[in-house]
């Protein structure tokens, strides 16, 4: 895997220009153990609410794995395996995992994942919910899955992946997820919106902080009436904040409410975003959106810009690109041929792509859905599929047309917070050509940003409300994948941030590694993660392991450093 593929991955810190007063305090004391090793592809570690006995380790490959807090051990039967219906290529593969508030009641919890196929043919992006099994809380349904949000990926880079629930007074069961802007570099390319990028651009859901309300019982999806774009009939009403290139891996500090991004960078730096809890929110104002009067309807359908209606005739081995035209309502359409679901999408056109391959009589539906999850009318047609090829329509000579009139970037209408992708590349003019440009007026800088020679591939972090460690108390810990150029080895980072300004920048790796017990390196760190105490562990893509930060002090019983064959 190429340093270019795997800078999704990667997050960071970096050389800051350091006042005196930003070496205010040393941390010291601190140490890392392993906790679990032989887990390919390692990705993520959350522990449900209030279960102190288990953590959960996330894996790209789609696997999910409990490690037992008290014995050190893995657990025998991996708590869900969905490796089959995923796409692992480039970026993608399962990303990101949240429990539901509720869980010890409801046992419901949610995943982000990349599957195959899409508008680009280069995967689809599944928020879905999932049940734990009822006869054992070790053990998840996989057949349970319910899907609440999907998009499509131009390209296989930056797909995002991060989910978190808010712990914010009034925010009650708001799912956080975190998008990419389609891929490619500096937000250009096919299925990237012009002029502007994804990122920029609040039709698309690609390059943004989304927020949608689960509802902990039914598992209904709505649309918090205080989104930004609440109501809008132009912008997606799922939008929180914007301007964002690969944010992966994020996290609320459950103490001040502050939400921290970090955002991957292109070519030149690295870049931590915060979000402070908005003041409706931090006065514990939330209004559930009530269901939707309208029902979403589909008023007709196209397939390679002509009329599909029933009678049809396709051909083998062409292929057709269905469009539904629905009405504004509609939040999603679902194509199912033949009875079968093949594709779902969420972003205007909804449209689906398909290649016959023998010829045959079939039916297509395409179903209309609002964003509260209601479903209307199905738009059925009968039509056939023949060999042979079609008839060439003959040309016509072209009417010479004035050039049109290019379309400006959509204004938002809402007050959502604007991070500056592609404009910005932290918090210099992106230098790429065709992409940069001043600070939009609604613009908010990093709250830390780094160049490259601190830094290649940044690693959103925690900050830290564990008990163990007070030195570390309200520290934020975070990472970079790859380190410093020209190298490839990661870093694991700190500082100190009040709400206004960032200081006291640390690289701290040397402290943790290797480590006293077992003489272990760190290689490429891929995420951080707390167990229910807010202890903070660190996973290891590089060399498939999972590391607690302790402190130095820690006698680590021999049972928790785990030596296992790698698992499939």
């Amino acid at each position: 895997m190429s340093l270019r593929t795997i800078r999704w991955i990667c997050f960071g810190i970096c050389i800051f220009t350091m006042q005196s007063k930003s070496y205010a305090q040393a941390i010291s004391g601190l140490s890392a153990v392993r906790v679990a090793t032989g887990v390919g592809g390692v990705l993520f570690v959350t522990a449900a609410p209030g279960d102190t006995q288990r953590l959960f380790i996330v894996r790209k490959g789609g696997q999910i794995h409990i490690l037992n807090l008290a014995t050190g051990q893995l657990n025998a039967t991996q708590f869900l395996n969905i490796s089959a219906r995923i796409s692992t290529s480039s970026e993608q593969g399962l990303l990101g995992m949240a429990f539901d508030p509720s869980y010890a009641t409801n046992g419901k919890f949610y995943l982000n994942f990349v599957v195959p196929g899409g508008t680009w043919s280069n995967g689809v992006t599944h928020v879905s919910q999932f049940q734990v099994s009822a006869s054992n809380p070790d053990v998840a349904d996989a057949a349970s899955e319910k899907i609440l949000l999907t998009f499509s990926h131009p390209q296989t880079n930056h797909n995002g992946g991060w989910i978190g629930f808010s712990p914010r007074a009034g925010d009650d069961h708001n799912l956080y997820i975190a998008t990419g802007d389609g891929g490619s570099a500096n937000d250009q390319d096919t299925g990237h919106i012009e002029p502007g990028g994804n990122a920029q651009n609040n039709t698309t859901l690609l390059g943004k902080m989304l927020r949608i309300h689960v509802e902990p019982v039914t598992g209904a999806v709505s649309i918090p009436s205080d989104n930004p774009f609440f109501g809008s009939g132009t912008y997606r009403q799922e939008i929180f904040a914007y301007g964002l290139r690969n944010p992966w891996r994020c996290s609320f500090d459950p103490q001040t409410g502050r939400l921290f991004i970090g955002d991957v960078g292109q070519d030149t730096r690295e870049e931590i975003d915060a979000q402070p809890a908005p003041a409706n929110l931090i006065n514990g104002a939330f209004v559930q959106l009530a269901a939707a009067v309208t029902t979403p309807a589909i008023n007709s359908v196209t397939y390679n810009g002509q009329p599909f209606t029933d009678g049809t005739q396709l051909f083998v081995n062409q292929t057709y690109t269905f469009v539904a035209n629905a009405t504004s309502d509609t939040w999603k359409v679902q194509f199912q041929r033949d009875n079968e679901v093949e594709w779902g999408d969420n972003t205007v056109p909804f449209s689906y792509t398909w290649t016959p391959k023998g010829a045959a009589p079939h039916t297509m539906n395409f179903i209309p859905i609002n964003s509260n999850g209601a479903r209307g009318n199905p738009f059925n047609v009968s039509f056939t599929v023949v060999a042979g090829s079609p008839t060439p329509t003959p040309t016509a000579t072209p009417t010479p047309t004035a050039t049109p009139t290019p379309t400006p970037t959509p204004t938002p209408s809402g007050s959502a917070p604007n991070y500056e992708w592609r404009l910005r590349e932290g918090t210099v003019q992106t230098p790429a050509s065709g992409a940069g440009g001043p600070r939009p007026p609604d613009g908010i800088d990093p709250i830390f940003d780094y160049p490259h020679t601190t830094g290649q591939c940044i690693t959103g972090g925690y900050v830290y409300r564990g008990a163990q460690i007070p030195a570390l108390q309200g520290v934020y810990v975070f990472g970079d994948y790859l380190g410093p150029e020209p190298g490839n080895v990661g870093r694991i980072f700190t500082f100190n941030y009040d709400g206004t300004s960032v200081s006291n920048f640390q690289d701290i790796t040397r402290q943790l590694f290797p480590t006293k017990i077992g003489n272990y390196s760190l290689q490429n760190p891929a995420s951080f993660g707390e167990d229910a105490n807010h202890e903070l562990y660190i996973t290891d893509l590089g060399n498939g392991s999972v590391y607690k930060i302790v402190p130095a002090t820690t006698s680590a019983r021999i049972n928790t450093i785990v030596t296992e064959p790698a698992r499939n």
